[in-house]
């Protein structure tokens, strides 16, 4: 365990019978604990990037239709080459036509409100102006804070 003493790191002592070798213990106790949390922390994010960056079905989050998360698949399905080509967008709203705006804003307002709703199919908008059926299946998430 590192300490700055006048501009200069000094070393805690971790040994022998007094307060000061007691703290130093408790630091380096407590600095070990946090380093295996982030690690073990880094690990499950890798694999849960992994996992959903990877995954054959398409992932999206949005939040009042601002995309705030695709993975790849979910892009190329409407055409996109990749996530960050399709976040480049400014809505999801583009990708539905004009008159099912309604309905999907419906759809968003009651999940927010907690009726979650199991699955439904739109009809949605490719980058190359073709359409594609898309079956759905929604839910609230806790994203950064917030839901989405």
């Amino acid at each position: 365990v590192l300490a700055r003493l006048e501009g200069r790191p000094a070393t805690v002592p971790v040994t022998g019978n007094d307060e000061i070798t007691d703290i130093g213990e408790a630091l380096s106790w407590f600095v070990d604990t946090i380093s295996a949390r982030e690690r073990a922390l880094t690990e499950s994010e890798r694999r849960f990037r992994d996992l959903v960056e990877g995954a054959l079905v398409g992932i999206y989050i949005h939040r009042e239709f601002e995309i705030v998360f695709s993975n790849d698949t979910f892009a190329r399905m409407l055409g996109h080459p990749s996530a960050a080509a399709l976040m480049q967008q400014p809505s999801l709203l583009a990708v539905i036509p004009e008159e099912k705006w309604p309905e999907a804003r419906g759809h968003y307002d009651r999940l927010l409100m907690g009726k979650e709703m199991r699955r439904h199919r739109v009809n949605t908008r490719r980058i190359d102006g073709s359409m594609i059926w898309l079956d759905l299946t929604e839910r609230v998430v806790d994203w950064m804070g917030r839901p989405a």
